[in-house]
């Protein structure tokens, strides 16, 4: 099942920026806020896909929590959507691979959301983050589901492009087109 996961897409989800273009929007946000990744045994764009995924989630979820928005299992499915929406534009964009962006998408939730919730929260984090996964891979062909997907990915392209912290408030608000 999970070399199939997301071949059911129709048509492929677009960026607004050129691949070249989104590189250096992407090197640039890592500069100004710090963004370092830990230098591993992968590639260097897995890597800075990977740090700076971690960072705008970590933020994202940080003003989610503190607006008490992560209340149910069901907003917590959602979050963890959101993430994994998140993850696949960065690494889409990025040129990553399908087998590098499944691996990304569990791991970079998973440890998101254990350093961002409450203990008693986590305990159905990684159900949550699997249901995430599936939903996205089954739902990406509806309408609905894709418009909501584009709407977030146009909000981590602005943040990019701007590079202002307010986009934080802006994505986990997004965190309610998963609900």
């Amino acid at each position: 099942m999970v070399f199939g996961l997301f071949s059911g897409e129709k048509e492929p989800l677009k960026s607004s920026l050129s691949q070249d273009v989104f590189m250096v929007e992407f090197e640039a946000t890592m500069k100004t806020f710090g963004i370092v990744s830990e230098k591993g045994d992968k590639a260097k764009d897995y890597d800075n896909v990977e740090a700076t995924a971690i960072f705008l989630f970590e933020q994202v979820m940080k003003v989610a929590v503190s607006a008490k928005t992560i209340n149910s299992k069901r907003d917590l499915e959602a979050a963890a959507t959101l993430g994994i929406v998140l993850i696949h534009c960065l690494g889409r964009n990025a040129g990553m691979s399908k087998t590098q962006l499944q691996f990304l998408m569990g791991k970079v939730p998973q440890f998101v959301l254990t350093r961002t919730l409450d203990p008693e929260q986590n305990t159905g984090a990684g159900k949550a983050i699997t249901k995430a996964i599936i939903q996205y891979a089954h739902k990406i062909g509806q309408k609905r589901f894709r418009f909501n997907v584009e709407a977030v990915e146009e909000n981590v392209i602005q943040f990019l492009v701007q590079k202002k912290p307010e986009f934080y408030a802006n994505l986990a608000g997004d965190i309610g087109r998963f609900v």
